[in-house]
């Protein structure tokens, strides 16, 4: 199923920043152009279902079927919209999802992630790398392990979850397979960004887009630190974060000095991110200075 997700992306941060700043009549406009023209991601099918709420007083179970036909793992409980607990579960069983294949050598191969990170003398880069081979190998071998319609909602959960552990050290020079797959929405596109933006906060990386071959290039910046333990962001995708109750929204950590708006849109929209400046003109979020970034991180450790 070869789709291109690119005009999807743009609608769903569409439909969320119109949502944020409170005309929900115009989100649901958004979401239901994505929804409708793509077969897409079952995380923003939630989303889409409570705005939808919101707007009409009444549940669209015709979205809820298609929802669960693409793997939506949904309960209505956490928004206590009235609603009959036995017709969703009849709809979900008559239109889940069902995998195709299996996906057995991911869930062994998650197992052993994890037990690397649980271990407190475990080597957690040698396992890694290992992933990095295995993950390399499938890619050729094992196309269906990426195909979240082959191997549904769970089996993509699971094989991202590895991608964003093996990380860019191990994965570069599979760059171009791991971006056709996001762009082809058979892996959702925060795994292609996770694995950039962890390795830019945690590892000091600073990526860009080199103009001639369309390729992302890294350099290391190990000096231009943004606090202890941590470095500027790149794109920002929910990691450094920080929640501020007091303003109800999130603290972001500041971009690199050395990016303009330019080249930071640039890196975001390869990675199927919209403009930075739909980021910052959301009431959800706040841009602060790398001072204010790092005394507000100071508080919440004490």
């Amino acid at each position: 199923m070869a789709q291109d997700d690119t005009c999807y992306y743009k609608l769903i941060d569409s439909a969320q920043h119109f949502i944020a700043n409170e005309d929900f009549a115009k989100g649901d406009s958004f979401y239901h152009k994505g929804l409708n023209s793509y077969r897409v991601v079952p995380n923003d099918y939630d989303k889409a279902i409570l705005n939808n709420y919101i707007v009409h007083n009444k549940l669209d179970f015709d979205l809820i079927k298609t929802g669960f036909y693409n793997g939506l793992k949904y309960s209505l409980d956490n928004y206590n919209p009235p609603y009959s607990k036995r017709k969703i579960k009849k709809i979900y069983r008559k239109n889940k999802l069902k995998k195709k294949k299996g996906s057995l050598p991911v869930y062994y191969t998650l197992i052993r992630d994890q037990r690397s990170r649980s271990k407190k003398n475990g080597d957690i880069v040698k396992a890694d790398s290992i992933t990095g081979v295995k993950l390399k190998k499938w890619i050729v071998e094992k196309p269906h392990l990426f195909d979240r319609f082959q191997t549904s909602f769970l089996g993509s959960e699971m094989i991202g979850t590895l991608v964003i552990h093996s990380g860019w050290n191990n994965l570069e020079s599979v760059q171009d397979s791991i971006y056709s797959l996001t762009k082809k929405g058979l892996i959702h596109r925060d795994v292609f960004g996770s694995i950039i933006e962890r390795s830019a906060l945690y590892n000091g990386c600073v990526f860009t887009i080199d103009s001639e071959n369309q390729k992302i290039e890294e350099r290391r910046d190990l000096e231009t630190m943004l606090c202890n333990y941590i470095y500027y962001s790149n794109i920002f995708v929910g990691y450094g974060g920080m929640r501020d109750v007091e303003r109800q929204a999130l603290i972001l950590p500041p971009i690199h000095p050395s990016f303009t708006e330019e080249s930071i849109n640039k890196l975001r929209n390869h990675l199927f991110y919209s403009d930075v400046s739909m980021l910052y003109g959301s009431p959800r979020y706040l841009k602060v200075s790398a001072e204010e970034y790092c005394d507000f991180r100071k508080k919440l450790r004490r």
